[in-house]
């Protein structure tokens, strides 16, 4: 349907005259409006554990009730829905899942970030609207709410840079927003109990830019069909369509109609406690490689198989502000020991109150016997209990958010960026070493005078007139080549003002020399950005140290001498492997010297309980000598008989 222009304009005329009608009348009532005007209010928790049933009108994003038989029919609102009455959108969306953009709330511990990824210019960088260091602000890549969100928004509940504080045409004027809508926060994204809740419909809709459409095509209660990257950014679905340019595919609703009662009213089947499938699919971890068992051999987290649920641990409020139950967190009392060592060990006694007991939700009380206490001062309960079992070599994986998983017909390849690798055993800011999952970036940039790299869009380097890239083809893909990489630097060219270009890959940042070339050399710009990994958790029996001390101090142990091999989106040479020990800043002459002492020990009992046989026999030698002594002279002293 193709909208005639002179009507649109007449359309749109009429509606912002309407408008500002309204506006002159609102200013001349407002100070006695806005007196009259009562606070809203919400629904108030009266402390039963029973889930409320959810049988509700549903709203559009004017609140205006949903009726299947509309024409055209019009998706539905989370914000209007569900606000409308019981829950305070405003509060929820300053919670953890939704307030990254917001300079005002700590970062907290270093999470996953999201990674930019482009096959073309072999990018892969980490990103995140959190202070976490080792990633790059959006902005600092050029990425707009409106980019962003379409990168993203795939595996986001809603919210953030997708909410209308920052998707609009004042703060982003270069998004369609207007056509797309707002990605408000889709509740049912973690709430639903309904297996018809569709990930991969979200994710399809977000690519199509249906953002206003896309919690209705999720939630299974309507066909949602059409592609709004057809429409033009000016497109006004208030004004009628001839319908004339079939390259348009306008976004359309088909609603069931058996689920609207006679008071239009639909139950959507909603739970209050997430369950753990609403979580995996933007939290699962997928371990890949040849020698690594497929999905059905390999065993659940220890929690999840004794029944548990994510959302049993990790907790929220109304606030939605979810608890991310890391050793330091700052939380509500109540709940500062849902911490691996405070559900399991917490304090000997109730003395600073039962919230610091061990045992929590019956969780065993490790006795740890044979375990000096240093290690539990030295290390983090997940470098024995977490994770993949450590090998000689970190291994590869994908995850949900950095890999697109759970997509329906979304390609994947374990040879192609972006590259994450688990465990390593890293030294935390606290001191205390723990297992990460670790990525290298490697991007483009300009080396400044003070030694600082700024990174480059991708699209910038690509717009380098004589840039030799790679295929931006998945299947085609392959790495950059050195020839690749030192002819889009002479492209790239210096800056008076930016700097030199520069290429960061696999650990090194590469400068073109004088015979075309590549030289390389270290930079903290080409460091690796690392985050503490906490599942899947192994119960005592995989647990390291299950098999004795060896399991750790031996010449070959992976916590100390496993190594880690940058990854690079080029093929840049040889890289040099970085060990375990590298990571934590520890001596390898001490750690091997500790090592080899092990090897001994079996000898230094067998020793030991010799040496201290021949000291007992002679002790008792000395023994039965001094009491022979003693005896005799007693016998000196004696009186005779006369």
């Amino acid at each position: 349907m193709k909208p005639d222009p002179a009507k649109h304009s007449r359309s749109s005329s009429r509606i912002w005259g309407a408008l500002a009608v309204l506006a002159v009348a609102l200013a001349a009532v407002g100070p006695r409006a806005a007196s009259a005007a009562a606070p809203p209010k919400f629904l108030v928790p009266d402390g039963s554990r029973a889930t409320a049933a959810h049988r509700i009108p549903l709203l559009d994003d004017e609140e205006q009730t949903i009726n299947p038989e509309d024409k055209p029919a019009k998706p539905y609102s989370p914000k209007a829905t569900c606000s409308g009455k019981c829950h305070n959108y405003d509060e929820i969306a300053g919670g953890w899942h939704f307030n990254a953009p917001d300079p005002k709330v700590p970062p907290g511990r270093p999470g996953e970030p999201w990674i930019l990824v482009d096959l073309k210019t072999g990018t892969q960088l980490p990103i995140s609207s959190r202070a976490w260091e080792g990633t790059y602000r959006p902005a600092d890549l050029g990425l707009t709410p409106w980019k962003f969100i379409n990168l993203f928004g795939r595996h986001m509940p809603g919210g953030g840079l997708g909410s209308d504080e920052y998707g609009n045409p004042k703060t982003d004027p270069d998004g369609r927003w207007l056509v797309s809508g707002n990605l408000e926060i889709d509740c049912q994204s973690c709430h639903a109990g309904s297996r018809e809740q569709d990930g991969s419909n979200w994710a399809t809709n977000v690519e199509q830019q249906n953002f206003r459409w896309a919690a209705t095509a999720a939630g299974g209660m309507a066909f949602v069909k059409g592609d709004a990257r057809t429409l033009p950014a000016e497109y006004d679905f208030l004004a009628p369509d001839s319908g004339d340019d079939p390259k348009r595919n306008i976004p359309t609703v088909q609603w069931d109609k058996w689920r609207f009662n006679s008071k239009k009213e639909v139950f959507i089947d909603t739970v209050g406690q997430p369950a753990n499938d609403r979580c995996y699919y933007c939290h699962t971890n997928f371990a890949i490689g040849k020698d690594v068992p497929e999905k059905w051999q390999e065993d659940e987290d220890v929690h999840m198989r004794s029944g548990m649920t994510c959302s049993a641990c990790h907790r929220n409020g109304a606030d939605h502000m979810m608890t991310r139950n890391y050793e330091g967190e700052k939380v509500p009392a109540a709940v500062s020991n849902l911490t691996c060592r405070g559900c399991h060990l917490g304090e000997q006694s109730a003395a600073k109150g039962p919230n610091t007991m061990g045992g929590r939700l019956g969780a065993p009380i490790p006795l740890h016997k044979g375990l000096p206490t240093i290690h539990l001062e030295k290390l983090a309960c997940t470098t024995c209990h977490s994770g993949p079992y450590p090998a000689a070599q970190a291994t590869h994986l994908q995850t949900s958010r950095a890999h697109g998983l759970g997509i329906k017909a979304k390609e994947h390849r374990d040879d192609a960026p972006p590259f994450i690798q688990w465990p390593v055993f890293k030294r935390q800011a606290d001191g205390v070493i723990a297992p990460h999952k670790v990525m290298w970036p490697a991007f483009w940039g300009r080396l400044n005078k003070d030694g600082a790299v700024a990174p480059l869009a991708p699209q910038v380097v690509a717009a380098a007139k004589g840039a030799q890239l790679a295929s931006d083809n998945l299947k085609a893909w392959k790495p950059l080549t050195v020839d690749q990489i030192s002819k889009t630097l002479e492209a790239l060219g210096p800056d008076p003002k930016a700097g030199d270009p520069v290429y960061i890959g696999g650990g090194k940042l590469y400068q073109r020399t004088a015979d075309g070339g590549l030289k390389a050399s270290d930079h903290a710009a080409a460091g690796p950005y690392a985050w503490p990994l906490a599942h899947n958790v192994r119960g005592a029996g995989q647990s390291l140290g299950s098999g004795g001390c060896t399991d750790c101090h031996a010449l070959d142990s992976p916590i100390a001498f496993g190594t880690v091999t940058a990854d690079a989106a080029a093929n840049l040479g040889e890289i040099i492997p970085t060990a375990m020990y590298q990571f934590q800043g520890r001596n390898p002459t001490t750690l091997k010297a500790w090592a080899l002492s092990y090897m001994f020990r079996p000898w230094f009992k067998v020793v030991g309980f010799a040496t201290a046989g021949v000291m007992a026999a002679v002790l008792l030698l000395y023994l039965f000598l001094g009491l022979a002594a003693l005896a005799k002279s007693a016998s000196r002293k004696a009186p005779r008989a006369s």
